[in-house]
């Protein structure tokens, strides 16, 4: 039987002290596929990031190697690219088709963590099929001011705004992991605004949202789906909590 990856995680996670006086603000894995050389970055933390990543990051490992890699600055299509690939040359064959998880502590610096061994080949696959393809859905993500946390709605930017719009519904349906809430739509045509209205406020209760949380908000607006899924501080984010090993 194969080692559930989640629990494997937990149990190499290296502390906030490889980078004194941090916190990790959001965690995602990716996976150093054999004869690419660049991995893919989650979209959601991307978003969530936009305006404070730089082109340069730094990845501290669990036995202190560090690795400067380079990022794209493609919210809609983020990967790391120069330096990646310097990753197997300190763990040589040991991390061909595996995962790599990256653990941000703000200021473009990552604690990471490699997993020695492939990865299944289905979950390979799905991995490759959300992360490769361009993406069928729009994302907006927001950083909480105490107002927002605790005010009867949210206001959305003007692009965000107009593929709500588009979905032509007079409410939608926020999902997070915490709870499911339907929320109405606020929508002025003269204005150009868009707001999530009714709902907004038992939302934010459920879900026990504060000042400074990251908020990314997903929706497909192809299929014009009524249900935004909510990635909040990077829950749900993460590939591993989709992949059963067992």
């Amino acid at each position: 039987m194969a080692a559930n990856v989640s629990a494997t995680i937990r149990d190499n996670n290296v502390g906030t002290q490889a980078f004194p006086g941090t916190t990790i603000l959001w965690t995602f894995t990716t996976i150093n596929i054999h004869g690419q050389n660049f991995a893919y970055v989650d979209r959601h933390f991307s978003a969530a990031f936009e305006n404070e990543l730089d082109d340069q990051w730094t990845l501290l490992d669990n036995f202190g190697n560090t690795f400067i890699v380079t990022y794209n600055m493609d919210p809609l299509n983020p990967k790391l690219t120069n330096g990646w690939k310097d990753l197997e040359k300190i763990y040589i064959d040991q991390i061909v088709d595996s995962y790599v998880q990256l653990r941000y502590v703000g200021g473009s610096r990552f604690q990471i963590t490699c997993f020695v061994g492939q990865c299944e080949p289905h979950n390979k696959e799905s991995f490759l099929l959300g992360a490769a393809t361009h993406p069928r859905t729009a994302l907006y993500a927001v950083k909480l001011t105490k107002s927002q946390a605790q005010a009867s709605h949210l206001d959305l930017n003007v692009r965000f705004g107009d593929i709500i719009r588009s979905l032509e519904m007079d409410v939608v349906y926020l999902l997070a992991r915490r709870s499911g809430v339907e929320c109405k739509l606020l929508v002025s045509r003269t204005k150009r605004s868009t707001k999530f209205g009714q709902g907004w406020r038992q939302f934010c209760v459920d879900n026990q949202l504060k000042e400074g949380d990251r908020v990314p908000f997903e929706v497909d607006h192809v299929q014009k789906h009524c249900i935004i899924e909510v990635f909040i501080n990077g829950c749900n984010c993460d590939v591993v909590k989709s992949i059963n090993l067992d």
